[in-house]
């Protein structure tokens, strides 16, 4: 189960430096991430593609059944200690994808969302093409634990920008597949690809 997966003795779960600063890995919280995670998931380039937006107690009640499901973890990435992007890992094996293409008990998907440009704006100088970075940090911290030999992703067909982040990060592209809600594009990376030098893992 994603959860059980990683332990959070500090403050933060996994951190990742660059050349200029740190990205830091934590769990969500609800009771200090809820009001900017209900924010973001309700902006025109979120709404689209997650199944998040809605009142504040829908979106509070959708974490609470995500946590007593054991299926699916939220985290949220940091810069510092400020918020810039939330993502979901979850067993592939326990889900509607596992039936999609020839799924292994070591698959783990996921789901990212990074913030609004104009609270990541700021950091540009600090961490280039945050978004990939912020990729590469979670690949690493999955793939740290020997439990995940794959991670999958299976961004809306439409999401052109989550197929290039995923192409660039290594994922390869598999097959177009459907899902009870929505057409996507299924892609797949490996221990193995991932841990090959490359100047974005770096």
């Amino acid at each position: 189960m994603p959860y059980s997966l990683f332990k959070e003795p500090h403050h933060f779960l996994f951190r990742k430096r660059f050349a200029r600063s740190y990205l830091y890995i934590r769990r969500l919280r609800l009771e200090t991430d809820l009001s900017t995670i209900h924010r973001w998931v309700n902006l025109p380039y979120a709404h689209r593609y997650w199944q998040m937006q809605g009142s504040l107690h829908d979106l509070t009640r959708y974490l609470i059944n995500q946590t007593a499901e054991c299926v699916t973890s939220s985290f949220i990435v940091c810069h510092g200690k400020y918020p810039i992007a939330l993502f979901e890992t979850y067993h592939v094996m326990q889900t509607e994808l596992a039936a999609k293409y020839a799924s292994e008990k070591e698959d783990y998907g996921i789901h990212l969302l990074m913030a609004p440009y104009v609270e990541l704006r700021s950091l540009k100088d600090k961490v280039d093409k945050i978004s990939e970075k912020v990729l590469v940090t979670i690949l690493e911290m999955l793939f740290s634990n020997q439990s995940v030999k794959r991670v999958i992703a299976e961004p809306d067909i439409n999401n052109i920008h989550a197929h290039r982040l995923a192409e660039k990060a290594g994922f390869e592209f598999q097959s177009v597949i459907e899902l009870k809600d929505k057409t996507a594009k299924l892609y797949k990376i490996t221990k193995d690809q991932f841990l090959k030098p490359t100047t974005t893992n770096s």
